[in-house]
């Protein structure tokens, strides 16, 4: 069997606002479409940091924000990506891990990724993810803002792989346009979450699957996703928590967010 263990690397800057590249070595004759899917798992997870998924958990989720710069494709072999940060936990990276692996199985072989600040003053970090287990998935994945206001309802989903459903509710009617946005929001989420962002440590990030079988507007007070299945670390749900309590201070009050 082919090994498909490639390089990560992380060399981070502790400073609270900060520009890093992320150079990506794939397999010869990598092409378009390759690039393409790469960049559709790079854009989610930008997204989910542009909306404070991300935030380190002593900011609220209003400090944190990540761009995309820019991004080079003249040699279609070694992609570079280069990105803005603000206030982002540095654990966010263990989920590009995870998407970049499942890529690596299922699209188009990849040898490596450079993830490094740029931050001009030399305080950098070698960041290295252990493997993932049951006991330490909490502290490996990205946490939850200390500064959450909006109310969260999450039941033990007690077995792993079912399906889960979670519906976002305003405090009051909302305008179709305010809905859709947030459907786009969330979608952000629910795409690094299908993609194998937030890997079990029973499953490795090519072999689980989630699947969202519904995201839709449910009523003029809410908006639901359904995962017909659901075989992702309970930890995904805490970007998403962060991104909705800033959607709710922000764009609309939020009265409740439910997990079943």
């Amino acid at each position: 069997m082919t090994n498909h263990v490639f390089k990560f690397t992380v060399v981070w800057d502790k400073a609270l606002a900060q520009q890093f590249s992320i150079d990506f070595v794939l397999a010869s004759n990598a092409s378009l479409s390759h690039i393409a899917e790469l960049s559709k798992c790079l854009r989610a997870f930008v997204q989910v940091g542009v909306h404070g998924g991300f935030v380190e958990p002593t900011e609220a989720p209003h400090e944190g924000s990540l761009s995309l710069v820019s991004q080079d494709f003249g040699n279609p072999e070694k992609p570079r990506f280069l990105l803005e940060a603000r206030s982002i936990d540095v654990r966010a990276f263990l989920v590009l891990q995870n998407l970049v692996a499942r890529f690596s199985r299922r699209v188009h072989r990849v040898y490596g990724v450079e993830v490094r600040s740029l931050a001009p003053l030399a305080g950098d970090v070698h960041v290295l993810f252990p493997p993932l287990t049951w006991d330490n998935a909490h502290d490996l994945y990205p946490g939850l803002s200390s500064f959450i206001s909006v109310r969260v309802q999450i039941e033990d989903p007690q077995d792993y792989h079912k399906g889960r459903r979670c519906v976002v509710e305003f405090q009051q009617p909302e305008v179709r346009e305010k809905l859709e946005l947030l459907r786009e929001w969330i979608n952000h989420w629910a795409t690094i979450v299908e993609l194998g962002g937030y890997s079990l440590p029973v499953r490795e990030a090519h072999e689980a699957e989630a699947w969202v079988d519904v995201l839709q507007i449910y009523d003029e007070y809410s908006v639901e996703v359904v995962f017909s299945l659901f075989e992702a670390a309970e930890e995904a749900w805490k970007p998403l928590i962060n991104l909705l309590d800033r959607f709710s201070i922000e764009i609309g009050s939020l009265a409740l967010v439910s997990v079943e």
